[in-house]
């Protein structure tokens, strides 16, 4: 992988050809900090002033990536212009366009009430938060003592025997228990391509989650944000979250110049 900001230039000249484009981020660990309670992730002024900036122009399209549910990050990021891909590719919500729930995951979710039940029975002695999303289910344990962490990783998977529609994965303190569908982030964004238009994307994402999205969008140029580039499916890596907003500095700046004409009214 190549340090994205020691590519700008090559990048600029790529991006900028094409009449439109997407820019889509994940939200947790991309945007904001990773936080022992995710409520307090909210994003930093000037970060959200850039999104702002970026969503107003005509001919970008700003997309916020998570395993949050749609409402719950609408309500984080709350800029009227952006798409909202939410429940990890489940949910998406924008300008004149609303997709609640994949079929399948609507067709399993009367299942989270039992299998979130039998988790809280198992994990609250640890300190385990569950977090009932509607059509996918997140364990935290960032607030676990280290000693009990690996009965909560082994719970959740003797649990998860009985439940073969699901799956899990295990990422930064979260455990993200997801209907076992060929259906994730990735495929959420090809769905707003072709409704919106297939125009070149920006990818950025921190996790393993979005690696689904790397790998999917072939075409992108996909970004991972981490301070230890790992093996990924992405093209480019950033090192923190500042680093994402410098990037964001630069991507504003260019489409200012290319087309800041174009801004809606």
């Amino acid at each position: 992988m190549e340090y994205l900001l020691r590519a700008q230039k090559s990048i600029r000249r790529k991006l900028l050809r094409a009449p439109r484009l997407y820019l889509a981020l994940d939200y947790d660990g991309t945007l904001t900090r990773i936080v022992n309670d995710p409520e307090h992730a909210l994003l930093p002024k000037r970060t959200k002033e850039l999104l702002q900036s970026i969503a107003a122009k005509n001919r970008c399209f700003l997309i916020i990536v998570s395993g949050r549910r749609v409402v719950d990050l609408i309500k984080l990021v709350d800029i009227d212009r952006a798409y909202y891909v939410g429940n990890h590719g489940l949910e998406i919500r924008g300008p004149g366009y609303r997709f609640v729930g994949h079929n399948g995951a609507k067709k399993l979710s009367h299942c989270l009430p039992e299998l979130s039940r039998k988790l809280n029975q198992r994990l609250f002695a640890t300190g385990a938060v569950l977090e009932n999303k509607g059509l996918t289910l997140s364990v935290h344990y960032r607030n676990v003592r280290r000693s009990s962490i690996p009965v909560v990783l082994s719970t959740v998977r003797q649990i998860l025997q009985d439940y073969d529609m699901f799956g899990a994965i295990f990422d930064k303190k979260v455990i993200d228990i997801r209907p076992n569908l060929a259906w994730n982030k990735g495929s959420a964004l090809e769905v707003l391509r072709q409704h919106l238009g297939r125009y070149p994307m920006v990818y950025i994402g921190d996790d393993r989650t979005d690696e689904d999205a790397f790998v999917k969008l072939k075409d992108a140029l996909t970004v991972l944000v981490s301070c230890r580039p790992r093996s990924s499916g992405a093209s480019y890596y950033l090192k923190s979250t500042r680093d994402v907003a410098v990037f964001l500095r630069l991507f504003n700046s260019w489409i200012q110049e290319t087309y800041g004409r174009f801004d809606r009214s």
